[in-house]
């Protein structure tokens, strides 16, 4: 599937091979850039640079903060073509969360919608977490567990709005929360 597994799951290999091939198609859109208008720079960075890097990003959440450092640097060299307003956080967060929202909604594969489990299906109970429409914590047993996929994206899931946590739409939710993350600094 193009995804690099290390015995370590340190991801060195998998961010490496991902920033090469992006730094390939970056080289590509800059040698051109001077010819082109400002819409044909972003549809370019979209359709041939940005897609390596948002290819299983959610899945990197235990990737070392060197590794995220060098993500970072490859998304200033595209602003410098095209500001894009984005970081490697806020693309990293963004795809687990729209990744969990698949989950919840039974719109990911059935593997992954087991994995997320909201409160308020698990008890009658109205708490505050139920009608929040959190998820359940999964029990976290070192800080390697807590950066995982599922650990980390129901912590962030948690963390977000009622009313984005209730969107009926897939739409909806992926317009509401590319604002809110972008609104949230991350």
């Amino acid at each position: 599937l193009g995804v690099i597994f290390e015995e370590d799951m340190s991801w060195n290999k998998q961010a490496k091979e991902i920033r090469k091939k992006a730094y390939f198609s970056l080289h590509k859109v800059r040698k051109i850039s001077p010819l082109l208008n400002e819409d044909c720079k972003k549809l370019l960075l979209n359709a041939l640079v940005l897609p390596h890097i948002n290819y299983c990003c959610s899945s990197w959440s235990t990737m070392s903060a060197a590794n995220t450092k060098n993500f970072e640097s490859l998304i200033k060299s595209i602003d410098k073509i095209h500001p894009t307003n984005k970081t490697f956080l806020r693309m990293k967060t963004y795809n687990k969360l729209l990744m969990a929202f698949k989950g919840i909604n039974n719109i990911a594969p059935k593997y992954l919608c087991e994995k997320f489990n909201l409160v308020n299906k698990r008890h009658n109970r109205n708490t505050r977490s139920s009608i929040q429409n959190n998820l359940t914590v999964p029990l976290k047993s070192n800080t390697f567990a807590n950066r995982t996929f599922l650990n980390s994206s129901t912590s962030d899931w948690n963390k977000l709005p009622t009313q984005l946590k209730t969107s009926n739409s897939i739409v909806t939710f992926k317009t509401s929360l590319k604002k809110y993350i972008h609104d949230q600094q991350f």
